[in-house]
């Protein structure tokens, strides 16, 4: 359990693609960056099932993310590195059905799982459709990662 001097870990974790992934991952990054919650907050991007894989530089460049700022050359399966599960505080998927299947895995027990879906309150859901273009996916994250990341550092540890 951290205490307010640790880190806190979150494993990103996507299952749309790798690029989804990499984009969920790099703009809570850019978000905690901006926030100043750098030194206290730590991501680890990873994908389940298709989520995992390669990246294409190319497509994200167009959507306008940085991938050298992201979890690197591509999203590591999280069903082959089960650790970066286990070894995080707090995990963050994009909607409720990824949460769903990851609160029965045993790595995640007594994790808080946050699903971006979930965020903006009464205005609606942050992502309307995991498999909307990318360019309407990069504008629903960037809507929803602050109020996201507002409720990582707020939770008590």
């Amino acid at each position: 359990m951290n205490t307010s001097s640790q880190r806190l870990h979150v494993a990103v974790i996507g299952s749309q693609s790798p690029d989804r992934s990499a984009i969920l991952a790099a703009l809570l990054l850019d978000s905690i960056a901006r926030h100043g919650w750098g030194e206290r907050v730590e991501v680890v991007g990873a994908g389940l099932g298709s989520g995992a894989g390669p990246l294409n530089a190319r497509a994200l460049s167009a959507a306008g993310i940085d991938v050298t700022s992201g979890p690197g050359a591509g999203c590591p399966d999280i069903e082959a590195e089960p650790d970066t599960l286990e070894e995080s505080d707090a995990v963050v998927v994009a909607t409720g059905e990824d949460a769903d299947l990851l609160i029965t895995w045993p790595e995640a027990d007594g994790k808080q799982i946050f699903a971006l879906s979930d965020f903006l309150g009464e205005d609606g859901w942050a992502i309307l459709d995991p498999r909307s273009p990318m360019a309407d996916y990069v504008a629903q994250v960037r809507e929803g990662v602050p109020l996201l990341l507002r409720a990582l550092v707020a939770e008590p540890r």
